[in-house]
């Protein structure tokens, strides 16, 4: 199973490993991935290994050849490919793996034993049901199913450690605001609306705030630390690596975050949650919405699905703090629910 390269993406292919573990309880499955999204999976029961990758490994004077021995050594008998790059099939095939299913274009079908045919952009389907193409085209069913997302007792561990040195007070909710995107600046919505939402929530929820800060975030976390007026606390001095984010993450009653990784860590521990969406099409993520609301703006240049925005980034300037705000007051009983249901939970850890 060779899995995408980004965080959120990983949580999204959850509901097809879960699939294929029901169609095949005796296999053995292994996960192929790059080592930064590694840690998401562990404790996961639907996989049992996990091979790690490098860049280099469709690279014909890098990694390639070590790649394709790697593969052959464990004898694998199907590769379900959840990447589109045509470097991703090379080594399935060079390596004469069985069954290769995955989807066409990039000069991949034949490369693949099982083509799903090439999927257009302009037609968004939910993640998880791409993958499940994947799946079905060997025969393997797949019907849907919830995101995943393991805590383990070292992440609760780590997670309480890491709360109790910012100073949060373990007997309140805590809400979570995630201001950074790893993808590209066009999914950032404004550190002062951050600011602001934070102060107005904090206030109806009796909530703590913590930024939930990426690598290379602090100015952003600084910002909103500033605007705020509201005490909110920040990890972007110290930022939690993926295990202690899903202990953080479970501790949390809201998140309030851009369209990236975290989010699907909140949607797969079916936490309330609002998302500030811009460049990029809600329908990709169109999964788990119970306790998700997406709040956007149409444009007439958008969903553009660039990194970086080359006009006024109207998309998310457009998206207003009431907005946001409204947003998650709808989701109030889920979030008063959810809070009570984690002080019960946690009840004495600090």
């Amino acid at each position: 199973m060779r899995l995408p390269n980004w965080v959120g993406d990983v949580v999204m292919a959850t509901p097809p490993l879960r699939a294929l573990r029901r169609a095949y309880p005796r296999a053995s499955i292994t996960a192929g991935m790059r080592a930064y999204v590694a840690p998401v999976l562990r404790g996961f029961d639907a996989v049992d290994d996990v091979l790690l990758l490098d860049r280099g490994e469709s690279r014909p004077f890098g990694g390639l050849a070590r790649h394709v021995r790697a593969l052959r050594d464990r004898r694998f008998d199907a590769a379900f490919l959840f990447t589109n790059s045509f470097g991703t099939a090379l080594g399935p095939a060079l390596a004469r793996i069985p069954t290769r299913a995955g989807y066409a274009g990039e000069g991949r079908r034949l490369l693949l034993t099982h083509a799903v045919p090439r999927r257009a952009r302009k037609a968004p389907i939910p993640m998880p049901e791409l993958y499940g193409r994947v799946l079905r085209a060997a025969g393997v069913p797949f019907e849907g199913g919830a995101y995943e997302l393991p805590v383990l007792d070292d992440d609760r561990d780590e997670a309480s450690r890491r709360l109790a040195r910012l100073g949060v007070d373990p007997t309140k909710p805590l809400i979570a605001l995630v201001p950074g995107a790893k993808f590209g600046a066009s999914k950032l919505w404004a550190p002062e609306r951050f600011a602001a939402a934070a102060d107005a929530l904090a206030a109806r929820f009796g909530a703590e705030v913590a930024i939930l800060s990426g690598p290379g975030e602090g100015d952003i976390a600084r910002r909103i630390v500033a605007a705020a007026r509201s005490p909110v606390r920040t990890t972007h001095d110290d930022v939690a690596p993926l295990g202690a984010l899903r202990g953080i993450v479970e501790r949390c009653c809201l998140m309030l975050c851009n369209d990236t990784g975290p989010r699907f860590f909140a949607a797969a521990l079916n936490k309330p949650l609002v998302c500030v969406m811009g460049s990029t099409h809600p329908g990709w993520s169109d999964w788990a919405m119970e306790r998700q609301r997406v709040v956007r703006v149409d444009v007439p240049c958008g969903p553009c699905h660039l990194k970086t925005c080359p006009l006024d980034h109207a998309c998310m300037t457009g998206v207003r703090v009431d907005a946001v705000v409204r947003a998650a007051e709808d989701l109030a009983p889920s979030v008063a629910s959810e809070a009570a249901r984690v002080a019960a939970r946690f009840a004495g850890v600090r």
